[in-house]
């Protein structure tokens, strides 16, 4: 899968330092190269695949361009 949007958002600061550490105790358990952003992207999937289930609802494809 290309990454290829960004998405800005603003947070708490005390969000941000949990979730950092809790992606360096899960990069130090599995030694998987993970980060805040692959923690993010994996948070927003699961979010999708549970929100669909949910309601049945699909997300369109976007129109390619």
């Amino acid at each position: 899968m290309t990454l290829n949007r960004r998405v800005h958002f603003l947070i708490d600061p005390e969000q941000y330092a949990a979730l950092e550490a809790l992606a360096r105790r899960r990069r130090k358990a599995t030694g998987e190269n993970m980060t805040l952003g692959t923690l993010l992207r994996e948070a927003v999937a699961d979010y999708l695949v549970k929100h669909r289930e949910s309601t049945g609802t699909r997300t369109r494809p976007r129109p390619s361009r």
